[in-house]
């Protein structure tokens, strides 16, 4: 026993003797001034940076460690401060083995308090060196980081400051940065985030060409991000092959997170294969829907020089312009008064504005898009070519309102120009009564319709209030249904009484300019048993009309109340104008025919009847032809 008690005290003996030694030996070979010098030449040679550390001590339990607080990382020398970092604190884990050799190296960082701003890397500035050594790897041997309680702002030119905040961060992995593991937990707009990844190496992370296989999983308020491939580890994307998926619910804080006030009202998922070679960004396998909108398609980002370029093609399938707006978070648009036309909700010009030093190339197809007045388009096709602000969509083709058209549309985003040609054939007024939501017995209306505009506004409204060129409109057999207006013709005509009236054409010459279109003749129209040709102005700017012509009939002879009547006037709102018969001229009209005993009744009815041999739909159209001659001469 007392042998036993003897060696007992001896290895204590021995261990604490060894345990002193290795604590002076730390000391000695770890001296906090020596570390700090060090470390301010190794980031100084690395980073062309300042480094001050207001104290900085040494640790020995649990595990050898240097602590250091109020850490600043400076500008370079004669540089503005761009790039700022402060820490509370950092302590740095050492590995023993090299101390023992009189090395420092650091495996792993607890940091706590960090303010960070980073600014983004100017745009034409050369990215960091892809070879050479890193001056501060015989420094760091990272097997682990902690980061806590920290601040990160990034800063990019033209766009509005990101900040995050870090609740806690850690950071696993082997020594070299291989086989890394990344959780985090992290703040936005006070929206919490979930971070995992993991990377098959990080050592060459930041330099050109950088990639690693690798995995990231984020989630935030019902939004779910995955990320899987070769994940780049340097800005410029070079040799990058991921796999994305976004699945985002109603109601969630997709937006929010980000500091937008907008919520979906519709599930999202987006899926696509994104790939890089030669500097070209290849987007495939596009998989996107929002509520009932799908879209699927394939993209191409190309650097260019001056101007990068995006190739796209794209088919949308059930999009209601109204619903998806709605889907997409905006919000509801404001209903029209009765008496409007068009609404005053700002377009997005922005946008446009926003493609400055840019350019971009897009093969559309929508197999459905319903307008928010109601209108469905179908198997539309359109090229679109973007150049800064300007857009170009040299040629579309659609089908609507049981009929075709095709033209052309500019739209400049700066000066909120747009220039529109269009051109349809077998467009039926009907249709466009019913997708409308009107309850108005019109059946029929074939129309060919052809428009050259350009128009100036930030919304549709004073678009519409700028208007100017050419407008015509012939329409075919159409009938209205409505015993009120047939029984009013036939009365006027001296015709059997009807319930409806028989439309054989219409012409309407529109020659708009600044957003008033007025003409003598400016409509004409064409029943079974009268003519109406008018005169007088259709107005955008106040959404009113004035039409004013007289009603003959067809059939010619006879004194028919037309000819006492006198004129017809159509005015009031666009939407609802109202027809009335001018009094003041039937009551001298019916005051000359008592004088005269009728034969001024009889004189007008003649004239008239000479009259009727004339289209009046042919006649209104008259301005257009003669406008299109003297084009040609």
């Amino acid at each position: 026993m007392n042998n036993w008690r003897k060696v007992a005290l001896v290895t204590v003996g021995a261990l604490a003797l060894f345990g002193l030694a290795g604590a002076v030996a730390f000391h000695t070979l770890v001296d906090p001034e020596r570390i700090e010098r060090i470390a301010r030449e190794k980031v100084a040679a690395a980073t062309g940076r300042t480094l001050e550390v207001g104290t900085i001590g040494l640790r020995l339990f649990p595990s050898p460690s240097l602590h250091a607080e109020n850490i600043v990382l400076g500008p370079p020398p004669g540089g503005k401060n761009a790039d700022t970092l402060k820490a509370a604190s950092i302590t740095a884990r050492l590995s023993l083995l090299p101390l023992l050799t009189g090395k420092a190296r650091i495996k792993g960082l607890d940091l706590d308090g960090v303010q960070a701003t980073l600014d983004a890397r100017p745009e034409g500035a050369p990215a960091p060196a892809a070879g050479g050594k890193d001056p501060l790897a015989d420094l760091l041997e990272f097997t682990s980081l902690r980061i806590t309680d920290s601040d990160l702002l990034y800063r990019q030119k033209g766009a509005a400051a990101v900040s995050w905040h870090v609740v806690e961060a850690t950071v696993e992995g082997d020594a070299g940065l291989r086989d890394v593991v990344i959780e985090a937990s992290l703040e936005r707009n006070h929206r919490p985030m979930q971070v995992k990844a993991s990377f098959a190496e990080l050592a060459r992370a930041g330099k050109e060409g950088a990639v690693s296989q690798g995995k990231l999983e984020a989630s935030w308020g019902g939004t779910q991000l995955a990320l899987e491939g070769r994940l780049p580890l340097s800005p410029g994307l070079k040799g990058h092959d991921v796999g994305a998926l976004l699945t985002a619910q109603a109601k969630g804080e997709l937006f929010t997170f980000f500091g937008s006030p907008r919520r979906l009202r519709a599930p999202l998922a987006l899926r696509f294969r994104s790939t890089e070679a030669q500097g070209i960004v290849s987007i495939t396998a596009l998989d996107a829907s929002l509520g009932k909108l799908k879209v699927t398609g394939e993209a191409q980002w190309h650097p260019g020089v001056p101007k990068p370029l995006m190739k796209a093609r794209l088919a949308l399938t059930q999009l209601d312009w109204a619903q998806a707006t709605l889907d997409a978070g905006e919000p509801p648009v404001p209903a029209l008064e009765p008496e409007e036309l068009f609404h005053s909700t700002p377009l997005a010009w922005p946008m446009l504005v926003d493609m400055k030093g840019r350019r971009a190339e897009i093969d559309a197809t929508l197999s459905s898009l319903r307008l928010r007045n109601g209108v469905e388009l179908r198997n539309v096709k359109a090229i679109i070519g973007i150049d800064d602000d300007r857009l170009d969509m040299r040629k579309y083709t659609v089908e609507l309102l049981g009929g075709q058209a095709s033209g052309s549309m500019r739209l400049e985003g700066r000066t909120r120009l747009a220039k529109v040609e269009f051109d349809g054939a077998g467009l039926v007024l009907e249709r466009w009564f019913k997708e409308r939501g009107s309850m108005l017995p019109f059946t029929g209306g074939p129309m060919k319709v052809r428009a050259t505009f350009t128009a100036t506004g930030a919304n549709m409204k004073e678009l519409a209030s700028t208007a100017t060129g050419p407008v015509t409109i012939r329409m075919g057999p159409g009938v209205f249904s409505s015993p009120k207006a047939g029984s009013a013709e036939s009365k006027l005509m001296s015709s059997p009484d009807t319930d409806r009236i028989d439309f054989q054409c219409v012409g309407a010459w529109l020659p708009f300019l600044n957003g008033r279109a007025s003409s003598q003749p400016l409509l004409g129209a064409k029943s079974a048993v009268s003519n109406l040709l008018t005169s007088g102005f259709i107005d955008l700017r106040s959404e009113t009309l004035e039409l004013r012509g007289r009603m003959k009939p067809r059939s010619g002879g006879g004194v028919t109340l037309a000819a006492l009547a006198g004129d017809i006037e159509i005015a009031g709102p666009i939407r609802y104008p109202k027809v009335t018969v001018q009094k003041p001229a039937a009551v001298a009209r019916v005051g000359a025919a008592i004088a005269t005993l009728g034969l001024s009744a009889v004189g007008t009815a003649i004239a008239d009847a000479g009259d009727a041999q004339s289209d009046p739909c042919e006649m209104a159209l008259d301005g257009a032809r003669t406008s299109a001659q003297r084009r040609s001469s």
